[in-house]
């Protein structure tokens, strides 16, 4: 190796180490989706919030009290013992 490549190795090789740091970056910042149950409770501590607020209208609580509902039926749907015949299909 001449002066030049022994440069051009040693430069690119920080580069290389920045590449990992930020795939191990991006790893650790991927979103953590919370359980069902853990969305059920925080639906509906936000409907009990949104009801308080002066913005708070039909339409608008509908949609919050439907999505918390599907949480609840998701996370319903968890504790039901399932029978063997279910896996059978």
């Amino acid at each position: 190796m001449n002066g030049e490549e022994i440069v051009d190795f040693v430069s690119k090789k920080p580069a290389d180490n920045e590449e990992e740091q930020q795939a191990a970056e991006e790893e650790e910042e991927r979103t953590v989706v919370p359980t069902h149950r853990e969305a059920f409770a925080h639906l509906d501590a936000a409907l009990l919030w949104f009801e308080e607020q002066e913005e708070c209208d039909g339409r608008r609580l509908l949609s919050l009290k439907s999505i918390r509902d599907l949480a609840a039926r998701k996370r319903q749907s968890l504790l039901k013992q399932m029978l063997i015949t279910d896996y059978i299909k």
